[in-house]
């Protein structure tokens, strides 16, 4: 009898965890041979159904492998897999049960098998492994289906006190979507999305400030790396429709990220959504220094329509602004009257593809030190006024491309330069 089985070879997570909340590293430990099982059976063709806390087997902190029956969509046969066939997964240890009539006993059914015009398939086991490992994690179960499509909601796991990596978080909650078409569609996309990706921290709660130390030293925001994704948050740069500098922490939701150079909790992100995209916020108290450097600070933000930066964004350590708005294709204004560049030597691509800007007021920057230029306004092909009053063009080496594809740019509409002598090259 397969409940034998449990109790002389094995426990249940049911039995092994019950109803406590589990550390994140504990459970995605325990989970990642499910997941990987799972993607193999997907790729083979089949899928199991019905996976739940009492159907995950732990022995000798081993998953082994059970002959288990399993479905394959578009079919009502099922089929058993041996160990080591190429059907059954070689290290996982799944415990088949019949539905139970009642499906209160059951665990977190997808909304596929309650409803006749969807098939169960791979994304229903994905469902299923998300049902387990957000239970594991906050020791409650998801909100039912039948639940959330009358509105009541699923609160991520974060929100619940849980301290998960926010990468993780994301995957774990596309996971468990409502409908199918919005999950990971396989065991192999969730396995990647868990396991593969980087998984970065939320940062629950905000570290002391330490006394003594000049904030002058502090609230330094960390360098943005290239990756796509802004300030190595999960929210890729594509999806952001504003940011905004502030000087205060007061406001700050439940999740957040430290974006702080030095990871000392002094300059925190979060985002409000706002329909495909977000409002990025950065904030720190009595504002937040600019890394020194920050190219390629807002690159690629093509939907970002405004910068605020309302005095809060202190740039006098800055050496580098190489790309700063490289492709932020959306802007149509941009106020930077508050930048202090007197250390910056690097401009090069600056404003590179800003196609919308068709005005720009740069008066107030200092570029005695600035040596590069080189297609600093490329592509801004509707700007119409350059106001460069205070530029120092003495240290300058390098302006090749610095207003190519800047067709509306004709010589009186920039002061401050001679644009004939820098397009032919001078």
């Amino acid at each position: 009898m397969e409940k034998d089985r449990i109790n002389t070879e094995g426990r249940t997570l049911t039995h092994a965890i019950g109803n406590r909340p589990a550390e994140e590293k504990t459970v995605f430990r325990l989970m990642e041979p499910i997941v990987s099982a799972a993607a193999r059976l997907h790729q083979a063709g089949g899928y199991y159904g019905n996976i739940g806390p009492g159907s995950i087997v732990i022995h000798d902190r081993v998953w082994l492998c059970h002959t288990l029956p399993f479905h394959q969509p578009g079919s009502e046969k099922w089929r058993k897999g041996t160990d080591g066939s190429e059907t059954a997964p070689p290290v996982v240890s799944l415990l088949y049960r019949n539905r139970p009539e009642d499906d209160n006993e059951t665990f977190c059914i997808p909304v596929e098998e309650y409803l006749g015009g969807e098939m169960p398939g791979p994304w229903s086991d994905v469902y299923s492994i998300c049902a387990v490992i957000y239970s594991m994690l906050t020791g409650r179960r998801p909100a039912d289906v039948k639940g959330r499509m009358r509105g009541e909601r699923l609160e991520p796991p974060s929100r619940l006190g849980v301290s998960i990596g926010a990468n993780r978080e994301r995957a774990l909650m596309k996971g468990l979507e409502i409908i199918q078409k919005d999950r990971w569609q396989n065991g192999q996309e969730l396995y990647q999305a868990l396991f593969e990706e980087e998984n970065d921290t939320v940062t629950v709660t905000a570290p002391m400030e330490e006394k003594g130390k000049a904030k002058k030293n502090r609230n330094i925001l960390m360098r943005q790396k290239r990756n796509g994704r802004m300030l190595d948050t999960v929210v890729w740069c594509s999806e952001i429709w504003s940011v905004s500098f502030l000087d205060t922490l007061a406001g700050k939701p439940q999740r957040y990220w430290d974006v702080s150079e030095q990871k000392d909790g002094s300059v925190l992100a979060w985002v409000q959504e706002r329909n495909d995209g977000y409002d990025f916020y950065i904030a720190g108290e009595g504002g937040v220094a600019g890394n020194p450097d920050s190219s390629s600070l807002f690159k690629d933000c093509y939907r970002m329509r405004s910068v605020k930066f309302g005095g809060c964004f202190d740039t006098s350590r800055i050496t580098d602004m190489c790309g700063m708005f490289d492709g932020c294709a959306s802007l149509e204004e941009l106020d930077v009257s508050s930048f202090d560049t007197s250390a910056v030597t690097n401009m090069i691509s600056m404003f590179y593809g800003c196609v919308s800007l068709t005005e720009l007021d740069l008066s107030g920057f200092d570029t005695a030190a600035v040596t590069d230029m080189t297609s600093m306004f490329y592509g801004c092909r509707r700007l119409v006024r350059l106001d460069a009053g205070g530029f120092s063009m003495k240290q300058v080496k390098r302006t090749s491309g610095m207003f190519t594809g800047c067709p509306a740019l004709k010589g009186t509409a920039v002061k401050g330069i001679d644009l004939d002598r820098i397009k032919k090259g001078h």
